[in-house]
């Protein structure tokens, strides 16, 4: 972004709530058990996966809730990086 210092965040309201996210997580999640390895994959790999002990409906919203945060924190690390490509091309656009 043109005329910004490097240290001026372009977002700085999206930076705020970015930086209380693992906090707010940890405060929805801290009631639930702790995560237990499920094997996952081929046998032969030993793959696992972290899965909650209690399957409910809080567990369930959790668990999105960790994939979206996730996301949206990858999202703008690639923008910090400039490392987005921009708007996807419609089929008209073609």
């Amino acid at each position: 972004m043109e005329g910004l210092p490097l240290e001026t965040p372009a977002f700085p309201v999206t930076e705020r709530v970015l930086a209380q996210l693992d906090e707010w997580l940890s405060e929805l999640a801290a009631p639930l058990p702790p995560l237990k390895k499920v094997p996952a994959g081929p046998p032969e790999a030993n793959g696992f996966r972290w899965a909650f002990r209690e399957e409910t409906e809080r567990a369930l919203v959790i668990g999105k809730s960790v994939r979206m945060i996730s996301a949206i924190k990858g999202a703008f690390i690639l923008v910090d990086a400039e490392l987005f490509l921009g708007p996807c091309p419609t089929p008209q656009a073609r």
